[in-house]
């Protein structure tokens, strides 16, 4: 999924900033609140290799289960939402 595709789902951004993570540099990923406690990531700007950007819970090991493209998610959010 690109970045692009994020932000247009409607994922968050936020910001990182060096002075809070004390790692020499900033960064930001994305989230998404599906709903209340339930919340998806995404991997981290500093992680990120060709505008590829995986979505995960940190629930849940991402090698068992990462969303790649904007396709699949829509189709996660409405399972999730058909639970509801």
């Amino acid at each position: 999924m690109t970045e692009q595709e994020l932000v247009n789902l409607g994922f968050e951004k936020i910001e990182i900033q060096d002075i809070e993570s004390d790692n020499g540099y900033d960064y930001y990923y994305y989230e998404y609140e599906v709903f209340d406690n339930f919340i998806l990531l995404s991997n981290d700007s500093d992680r990120t290799t060709n505008d590829n950007w995986l979505v995960y819970n940190l629930e849940w090991s991402v090698d068992d289960f990462s969303i790649k493209s904007k396709d699949h998610f829509l189709q996660f959010l409405s399972f999730l939402r058909s639970l509801q």
